[in-house]
C-alpha cells in the first residue's frame, strides 16, 4: 500500500499498529465512526476523480496550464466529497456507523481523520488530493491516506483464493466481466460521535431509575445484569465518555439549543 501521513510524508507500507495509533492521538478518544461509499453512481472512475479534484491545488494548477478562466470560485475549500451525501450537496459518503450526522462534519473538532482507497483504476494524484481535502477542510490533529495496490478483483479472484467462490457472484456478473468496483473507507474520530454517546448514557439513566428497580435486582439475580453498583460505575463512564467528544458549541437543548438546531446544515 502507498500511505501518506502528517506533512504529508509517504510510506510504502503501514503496520496496523501504527494504524490504530493514527486512529487514537490520546487514549481518552476511543470511538470511531465508519463511512463508506455508498452510491453505485459515484463508483464511477470519472466521477470520483472529479470529486477528488475539486477545490485541490492539483485543479488549480491545471487551469493555470491550459490559460482556462476559473469555472468556480477561489474559495472553495478540497474535500467536499469526504462529507455524507445530501440533497444538492457534493458528499459521496453513507454512514456505516450509528452516529448521527446532525451537522456537517466541518463544524466538528476532528481528532483523527483517515482515507482508505482500494481503486479499480490506477490513480497516483489520490494520496496528494485526499490529505489536502482533509487538512483544509477539517484541520483534524492526526490525517493519513492510504491507497491498497490490489483491486477488489484482484484479492476475490486472482489471489482470493477460497473468497473467491464467495465474492464473485456478488461482484460479476458473469465469467467474462472485468467489474471491479473501487472501495473508499473514511474513518473518524470526531465530536461527531456525541449525540450517539447522549443517547447511550441517558437510556443508561432512565434504565437504573428507582422505579425500575425491582426489574434490574430480578435481572442481577438471574446473573442477566451486574449490581447497582457497577451499572452505576458504568453510566458515569459513558457519561465522561461522552463529555470528552463534546462538540465546539455545546452538546444539547439545554445548551440553547445550538447543536441540535442546525439539522440544516
Amino acid at each position: 500500500a502507498s500511505v501518506a501521513a502528517g506533512g504529508y510524508g509517504t510510506a510504502s507500507h503501514l503496520s496496523f499498529g501504527e494504524y490504530l495509533a493514527t486512529l487514537q492521538p490520546e487514549s481518552r478518544y476511543s470511538v470511531l465512526e465508519l463511512d463508506v461509499l455508498g452510491d453505485a453512481s459515484a463508483n464511477d472512475a470519472s466521477t470520483l476523480a472529479t470529486a477528488f479534484v475539486q477545490g485541490t491545488s492539483l485543479e488549480r494548477d491545471h487551469r493555470i496550464k491550459s490559460n482556462r478562466v476559473a469555472s468556480r470560485p477561489r474559495d472553495v475549500l478540497p474535500g467536499a466529497w469526504l462529507e455524507r451525501r445530501r440533497r444538492g450537496g457534493d458528499g459521496l459518503l453513507e454512514a456505516a456507523s450509528p452516529a448521527r450526522d446532525i451537522k456537517a462534519t466541518q463544524q466538528h473538532y476532528n481528532f483523527a481523520l483517515t482515507t482508505s482507497l482500494r481503486p479499480s483504476m490506477n490513480w497516483d494524484s489520490f494520496l496528494p488530493c485526499a490529505m489536502e481535502g482533509m487538512w483544509r477542510r477539517y484541520r483534524p490533529h492526526v490525517a493519513m491516506g492510504i491507497v491498497a495496490q490490489e483491486s477488489v478483483q484482484q484479492l476475490t479472484t486472482t489471489n482470493g483464493g477460497g473468497a473467491g467462490s464467495y465474492w464473485k457472484p456478488l461482484l460479476f456478473r458473469n465469467d467474462t466481466d472485468d467489474y471491479s468496483p473501487t472501495s473508499l473507507a473514511v474513518i473518524r474520530n470526531s465530536t461527531r460521535s456525541y449525540d450517539h454517546l447522549d443517547v447511550i448514557a441517558s437510556n443508561m439513566k432512565r434504565a437504573l431509575q428507582p422505579k425500575f428497580r425491582g426489574y434490574h435486582n430480578r435481572d442481577v439475580l438471574k446473573n442477566v445484569l451486574p449490581d447497582s453498583d457497577d451499572c452505576t460505575e458504568a453510566m458515569d463512564g459513558c457519561w465522561n465518555l461522552r463529555d470528552v467528544y463534546e462538540p465546539p458549541d455545546g452538546g444539547g437543548e439545554n445548551e440553547e439549543g445550538t447543536y441540535f438546531a442546525n439539522d440544516a446544515v
